[in-house]
């Protein structure tokens, strides 16, 4: 991923990116935000493009839908309390196969100005009522390459 030092640049490449306040019950006994409410982060951003695209109402509609295959997040800066995060994901240019995708994610503090944690999804889409693996339908694709 693309080095990134200015939110603008990253709302520029990124069809997702919303605030998120750093609250109290966010950090951990280390006083900084735990580990896994960055993945929650990363979670919000990926719901958010799922209802861009069209994804979730899909999953409503046929009961096929996206699944976590993988997930993972490199911490850069660790954030406390208060703060101004702003919690990004797009498509990974190039990753869409026929039943999964890769999307990657970024994390900024308006208190550091920079990234503090970059991340990446293996989304699979998942047949619910069969419980096995799916293909995208091409609606999603164009709507998926399109974000």
């Amino acid at each position: 991923m693309k080095r990134y030092v200015r939110l603008a640049d990253i709302k520029l490449d990124f069809p997702v990116c919303f605030e998120y306040e750093v609250v109290w019950g966010d950090m951990d006994a280390f006083l900084h935000v735990n580990n896994v409410v960055y993945f929650r982060y990363f979670e919000s951003a990926r719901m958010r493009f799922f209802e861009m695209t069209g994804i979730d109402a899909y999953r409503t509609s046929v009961g096929i839908g996206p699944i976590l295959g993988a997930t993972s997040c490199k911490y850069i800066r660790p954030v406390t309390y208060p703060d101004r995060l702003w919690s990004a994901a797009r498509y990974q240019e190039g990753s869409l196969e026929e039943d999964r995708f890769v999307m990657d994610n970024i994390v900024y503090s308006e208190e550091y100005e920079q990234p503090v944690a970059v991340g990446s999804a293996e989304v699979v889409f998942y047949d619910y009522k069969n419980l096995c693996k799916a293909s995208i339908p091409e609606h999603l694709r164009s709507q998926i390459e399109g974000h």
